[in-house]
């Protein structure tokens, strides 16, 4: 196994205005009067000239490595020969050097140099101790890595996560549990199935008890859920804290992950947005992550016109083929101290990484997340689509914001999760075996001790305009909630312990609330129909029904508060008080999400960890609602860098 040291990290800035710099400068096209901007610019922001150009668009890397190897008396290769020994290959990323062999023989550094490794090459040259070495681009350095590391980047990718707080399941074939695992699995789900068989049959023959057992059983957990969604709403409403710019110089470096499945028709519009984003372009970097067999986007990435700071990352075949299987393949290759996951439809702010790094240095350090609010910019496409902006307004702009405000475990929104990379690191990352990666993260943060803070920041995305991809959408949220309650539940005397009692009965009533609702709404709600039928008055009868009666008007309540106020505190914060009609049908999408998660139950049993893809790129007309952050945040001393 190889391994590197790395070159000493020096920084040139405003200072190489002659010399050898300086006839770089010229290789690569640079005039003296452009030259000496960008490098008065480097000294500013404390970054290197080459690293400033490259990322600003004035200099291709592609030009100045070429340049380089030119100046150097080297050989510019853009597809270099294979490491010479087994390697870590995130190691020599990192380093941006690794050993090779040449065609003739000869032993040869291969390396993608930066500002400061060029530096470190010019010096080796003019000491006449510069060893056989080849340049080439980050891409192509990145791309003869993961070929050689295959197996290792497939194997850490799926089983990153200790098995103890994995989805996963050590009997499995494949997406397929073996036939002990699946009759284990079995027995909850036929248990469920004739429960509600038999609910309607005690329902037909005795009226009295179908209108007991419902509220009885089911009311406490919603009311205790609900309770706590008005708390967080009422948290919502407090004030930010004050969070002022960080100065250029000191902000932090930024790794993107962006991962596309079969997403060739919206490469364009990705990269533009990802290009709108505010933050210095030496101190940024953008992994696009799609599977190596997806020929079809990979073909649309290579033939983009991408900036250096955006690469391409294709992720080796293997199982799960999931959405954190990709992003767990990627991260070791990162090198930010910040780490954000967006979708490939996904629109941030421009300003949303100058915000989130401006927030992360005002909060104390054991805030290790900042969850972004999501927003859709499809709301006129129809009734799914209203329905959709009216949950997701209600859920990141009240109930996640206010959930991180009051300091609860924050189930994360799978999009604009913004990290510490080296507590997300440390934490395990991301469940490849879990559909809703997301939910579960979140959970596992504030299981480990780590807080998630609300960003008061907008990521626009598109919401499913079709019932099928509705649909499919939901049954994998509600997979994922199954099999993180199911995770989560192992141990819930290990739970209490890290959360408190308070903090672990919040989550057990909002996963319960979320799974156990969705899945007995029906069941419930014609409980609530055969009372409501009954002659009998609400109150009277045995102490036993009044009991029920008392729980069923309670739970009747806090739902339709739970309804009505997050929605409307939203909505008139995103000035959309028009689509406040949409509430009254949420019974409507409410049994909806029930077929979804009766669907998603018998799905873990057939195909657990099958990933059902949301296609995007097929919204219609844009707008609807209104950012909520009034101004744009900005660093000091800071440009827009294009």
């Amino acid at each position: 196994m190889t391994t590197h040291e790395p070159f000493p990290a020096e920084h040139h800035g405003g200072a190489p205005l002659s010399g050898p710099f300086w006839q770089l400068a010229v290789r690569c096209g640079l005039d003296f009067r452009r030259w000496r901007q960008i490098c008065a610019r480097a000294e500013k922001l404390g970054g290197n000239a080459f690293d400033l150009a490259i990322g600003e668009g004035a200099l291709r890397e592609e030009v100045f490595v070429s340049a380089l190897a030119e100046h150097l008396e080297l050989t510019f290769d853009p597809a270099p020969p294979p490491p010479l020994a087994p390697i870590r290959a995130e190691e020599a990323f990192a380093f941006r050097i690794y050993d090779a062999r040449s065609p003739d023989g000869a032993e040869i550094k291969v390396v993608a140099p930066h500002g400061a490794l060029a530096t470190m090459l010019m010096r080796q040259r003019e000491e006449g101790r510069m060893p056989a070495t080849v340049l080439t681009t980050r891409q192509a350095l990145l791309n003869r890595l993961i070929s050689a590391d295959r197996q290792s980047i497939v194997s850490k990718a799926a089983f990153r996560l200790p098995e103890a707080h994995s989805a996963r399941h050590p009997a499995r074939v494949h997406d397929r549990p073996l036939p002990s695992t699946r009759m284990k699995l079995l027995g909850p789900v036929l248990a469920l199935a004739f429960a509600g068989l038999g609910f309607i049959g005690v329902a037909i023959l005795f009226p009295l008890h179908a209108v007991v057992l419902p509220p009885l059983l089911l009311a406490p957990v919603f009311i205790l859920a609900g309770i706590s969604a008005l708390t967080a709403t009422l948290e919502s409403t407090t004030l930010p804290l004050p969070t002022p710019p960080v100065e250029t110089g000191k902000l932090p470096k930024y790794s993107l992950l962006v991962p596309l499945y079969h997403e060739a028709n919206i490469v364009e519009g990705l990269t533009h947005h990802l290009q709108g984003l505010l933050y210095p372009r030496d101190r940024i970097e953008v992994f696009l992550i799609v599977e190596e067999d997806d020929s079809e986007t990979l073909t649309a990435l290579q033939a983009a016109p991408l900036p250096a700071w955006m690469m391409v990352f294709p992720v080796p075949a293997g199982e799960p083929r999931t959405k954190p299987r990709a992003l767990n393949a990627a991260l070791p290759f990162t090198s930010g101290d910040m780490v954000v996951v967006y979708d490939a439809e996904d629109q941030p702010e421009p300003d949303q990484l100058l915000r989130a790094a401006a927030l992360f240095n005002a909060l104390p350090a054991h805030v290790a997340c900042l969850q972004g609010r999501l927003a859709i910019t499809n709301v006129r496409d129809g009734f799914l689509t209203r329905r959709f902006a009216i949950d997701y307004a209600a859920l990141f702009d009240c109930v996640k914001a206010g959930m991180g405000r009051a300091e609860w475990a924050v189930p994360l929104g799978g999009s604009s999760n913004h990290f510490r990379a080296d507590v997300l690191k440390r934490i395990g990352a991301w469940d490849a075996w879990n559909v809703t990666e997301d939910a579960d993260l979140g959970l596992r943060l504030a299981r480990f001790g780590w807080r998630v803070e609300d960003l008061r920041s907008t990521t626009w995305e598109e919401a499913p305009n079709s019932m099928a991809a509705w649909m499919n959408q939901r049954t994998r949220w509600m997979k994922g909630w199954l099999q993180t309650m199911m995770v989560h539940a192992r141990r819930p005397g290990q739970m209490i312990g890290t959360l408190g009692l308070f903090r672990a009965m919040i989550i057990a009533s909002t996963g319960l609330a979320v799974v156990i609702g969705a899945l007995l709404y029906p069941i419930f709600m014609t409980g609530v129909a055969v009372r409501l039928a009954n002659p009998m008055p609400l109150g009277a009868g045995s102490a036993l029904l009044t009991a029920a009666d008392t729980m069923l008007v309670f739970a009747l309540v806090i739902a339709v508060l739970v309804e009505v106020i997050p929605a409307m505190i939203a909505l008139r914060r995103r000035r959309a008080l028009r689509l406040a009609p949409y509430i009254l049908l949420a019974p409507v999408t409410h049994l909806m999400v029930s077929v979804a998660a009766w669907r998603a139950l018998f799905e873990l049993v057939r195909k657990p960890f099958h990933w059902h893809k949301t296609t995007h790129g097929q919204g219609g007309e844009t707008g609807g609602l209104s950012p909520i952050t009034a101004q744009p945040a900005k660093s000091r001393d800071s440009t827009r860098t294009t």
